[in-house]
């Protein structure tokens, strides 16, 4: 019997990131995928949420200083890393962002900048509830939050407690100690090594005062770990920056490392042992000598260490008329106070010639007539160098500048008045000093975003941003811990992708990539990893999506990570297979087989290959209709 003309039709389809095929009067038509996208809000994206349910097991063993209350919080970071994104993307298009504090408290915050960080991650910044005495810091490393705000005189810290869970710490300078009243002076000891700026054409402007900041063990498990050590780190120099820039101070705090040191903080439980500490900073005597080192490296005009013993929040030499050496660029700052008091601003600013206000002073003698800090007379604020008001009053992120105001006051005195405050002329005037305590040597900023984009049995491509404009090339490093690295390729500058042709079955790879120049080395990029390395052939489709109509059959499935090539077979009862080799993008499921008789059986199977094997799913029995009938899309299991 001669076999009907209608009796054989059969497509095989390869879906292999090609193109759209049509042959034997059977037309392949693709679906795509429909996605609703609602209307925009005007409600920003929430970024934190109260959570009632959660227990945070806060890592710290005592409670710090100066918190009044706190709040568990629940993290949004997907709508948080979209609105860094968008922001790196067009750093002209604000973005807004809505985080609840306490169940009494919700600000909408707008952010306008976003900077990278030595640590491969980014801080943002901006205001709150369009108030431009206000200020949002918000800083991430490897994934970990954290954040600073600042309103009406109110401070609250958004933490992490190591485990990836969150509570916002209202801040309450009331019960903060005191900076040392006491700053040492230089000239009773005869030990440290003074070193004059050198006359160079290739001097610093004074526009940039590069920092140092070490920290101590015990400081770094007070903070919750190393990531919430370098967010506090990072916060300190933004909050820094915050105040230089409302104050009307040119220059910028830059940060260019960051360091664990070996300290004993035993001696910093009295007054003497804090001046101890600051001495050991200092000096070359065997101590923490590394420290000095690291200073010459990295060309730190600063030096900072930060310390856990809340005796005191600081302590560091002041800057006179007579001792402008580089060896008044060094401070101790307890983690407590670092932010939210501003004492690590005031430390340094001492180190840059900034005094207490006038009632103040502990007896130590100013750089200029003007270099005092500020009271307001209602006691309504104090700026960052200015004392505890015997009345109580907050200290807010503002130097004395009689011409900047703060809630319609001025915030300091005219420099020709006989009880003068201006420290942002007091910072201006020694900018230039103070940045030429060392010469810049500027590392490149580390690249972020490292990924691996594609897993092979022949190699494995990964892809990473570069920041830097001034690198030399880069240099990755491979694990397969994620613990001992080793050194794997050296790339030149401004790549941004590497293939390591070297995969083995069973193993997980882990990359991380830093950037070099003639001044030193980038903090290291975030790790990517190849999680373990599958050699298994592609697992059996387990969801086939099947709608057959009069004349069609529409197939949908969730396709593989892996490098897959799916093939689709399809005969009626009667026919034997004819094979087509061509193939259709992946991303274009769903596909419709059209051109088909009504109320015929088809068997249709699925093919997948990868470089693995290749797996055959069992086949499928499908019968077109013999009339319209609307029916939900099915699952074949």
């Amino acid at each position: 019997m001669k076999r009907s003309s209608l009796g054989v039709k059969m497509m095989l389809f390869s879906i292999k990131f090609i193109r759209i095929i049509m042959l034997l009067g059977i037309i392949i038509s693709l679906g795509s995928n429909n996605f609703q996208v609602n209307a925009t809000s005007n409600n920003p994206p929430v970024i934190t949420t109260i959570d009632r349910n959660i227990d945070i097991p806060f890592s710290v063993t005592t409670q710090d200083i100066g918190v009044a209350r706190t709040q568990k919080v629940s993290m949004n970071t997907t709508a948080f890393e979209t609105i860094a994104q968008n922001l790196f993307t067009d750093k002209d298009a604000k973005q807004t962002a809505r985080f609840q504090i306490f169940p009494d408290l919700t600000f909408d915050a707008t952010f306008d900048q976003i900077n990278h960080t030595i640590h491969s991650g980014y801080i943002m910044s901006g205001k709150l509830n369009n108030d431009p005495d206000s200020s949002i810091l918000i800083v991430s490393t490897d994934g970990v939050i954290s954040a600073n705000l600042e309103i009406q005189g109110k401070q609250y810290q958004l933490r992490d407690n190591g485990q990836g869970m969150y509570q916002f710490e209202e801040v309450d300078q009331t019960q903060f100690p005191e900076e040392l009243d006491i700053i040492p002076d230089l000239s009773e000891s005869s030990e440290f090594v003074f070193e004059q700026l050198l006359d160079t054409t290739s001097a610093d402007n004074g526009f940039m005062i590069d920092v140092l900041v070490v920290y101590t063990a015990a400081a770094r498990s007070g903070a919750g770990g190393t990531i919430n050590m370098l967010n506090l780190i990072n916060l300190a120099v933004s909050e820094t920056n915050t105040g230089y820039e409302r104050s009307g101070i040119f220059s910028r705090m830059r940060l260019v490392h960051t360091a664990e040191i070996n300290y004993d903080e035993a001696i910093l439980s009295t007054n003497t042992g804090w001046g101890t500490a600051l001495s050991q900073l200092t000096n070359q005597d065997n101590v923490i000598d590394e420290v000095r080192n690291m200073r010459n490296t990295y060309g730190a005009d600063l030096v900072v260490m930060i310390v856990n013993n809340m005796t005191y929040c600081g302590i560091g030499w002041l800057m006179t008329p007579n001792y402008t050496y580089d060896s008044v660029g060094n401070s101790v700052v307890s983690r407590a106070c670092t932010t939210g008091y501003y004492s690590f601003a005031h430390e340094t600013g001492h180190n840059m010639g900034a005094h207490h206000d006038r009632l103040n002073t502990g007896g130590g003698t100013a750089m200029y007539s003007y270099s005092y800090g500020y009271q307001a007379p209602d006691s309504s604020f104090r700026t960052i160098m200015a004392y505890n008001c015997s009345a109580g009053c907050p200290r807010i992120n503002n130097w004395s500048n009689p011409e900047v105001l703060y809630n319609g006051k001025p915030t300091g005195v005219l420099a020709t008045a006989s009880n003068s405050a201006d420290n942002r002329l007091t910072l201006n005037n020694t900018a230039p000093i103070v940045s030429n305590f060392r010469a810049t040597k500027v590392v490149p900023v580390a690249p972020t975003n490292l990924a691996v984009q594609d897993v092979k049995s022949t190699d494995i491509t990964v892809t990473f941003a570069d920041n830097s404009t001034d690198e030399l090339g880069f240099k990755v490093e491979h694990s397969t811990d994620g613990a001992t690295w080793s050194s794997f390729l050296t790339l030149a500058a401004n790549t941004t992708s590497f293939v390591d042709q070297s995969p083995v079955c069973g193993s997980q790879f882990f990359y991380r990539v830093y950037a070099y120049n003639q001044n030193g080395n980038s903090s290291y990029s975030n790790i990517a990893t190849t999680g373990l390395i599958d050699c298994s052939p592609p697992a059996p489709l387990t969801d086939i999506r099947v709608l057959p109509s009069i004349s069609s059959i529409t197939l949908d499935w969730q396709t593989s990570n892996n490098d897959v090539t799916y093939v689709v077979q399809i005969q009626d009862e009667l026919s034997r297979m004819m094979a087509l080799d061509q193939g259709l993008e992946i991303n274009q499921l769903p596909i419709t087989l059209s051109g088909l008789e009504k109320g015929t059986t088809y068997i249709i199977t699925i093919t997948a290959t990868n470089d693995f094997g290749t797996t055959v799913n069992d086949p499928i029995t499908v019968k077109t209709m013999s009339e319209v009938v609307y029916l939900p899309l099915t699952s074949k299991q």
